[in-house]
């Protein structure tokens, strides 16, 4: 007997379950998804929270292209507080948040931050992280979960 033929059998009431929990399943799907797409470890646009995903690469970069290996770091969190003109930020595993005083902030995608530590400044430009080292390079939250989810299987 085929699969077709026992569908066939089951009463009209077990087709009807089956539909169910097959569409319960469906919605479940989706709004996983959604939910991986627009809040998890993501920038909310109600909020003043930025996150850039960083690459980094053995070589320089030439381009968008990588000539050696590359690899991702930690995602890097921002909270601005255009009020105080500072911005707060740290990298996941890190423990304490470093604050970077003295910012020009226009809104939460372009600002820009001086660093007192002999570093070059920090700053967006149209929500993308400036990066004067030709060794990082940032992309976007799905390139990087991607990549992410690649180097999980190699």
């Amino acid at each position: 007997m085929s699969n077709e033929e026992e569908y066939q059998e089951l009463s009209k009431f077990d087709q009807i379950i089956d539909k169910f929990w097959l569409w319960v399943f469906k919605i479940a799907a989706f709004t996983f998804f959604i939910w991986w797409v627009f809040w998890w470890d993501h920038s909310s646009i109600w909020s003043n929270k930025v996150i850039a995903y960083p690459l980094i690469c053995s070589k320089e970069y030439i381009g968008d292209d990588c000539p050696g290996l590359e690899s991702i770091y930690y995602p890097i969190n921002y909270r601005i507080s255009k009020e105080r003109a500072e911005v707060v930020f740290m990298t996941t595993p890190s423990t304490s948040p470093i604050t970077l005083p003295k910012c020009s902030i226009f809104d939460k995608e372009n600002w820009k931050c001086p660093r007192g530590d002999g570093f070059t400044s920090v700053h967006f430009v149209n929500g993308i992280p400036q990066s004067p080292n030709s060794k990082v390079r940032y992309v976007s939250q799905w390139k990087y979960r991607f990549i992410e989810l690649g180097d999980l299987f190699n």
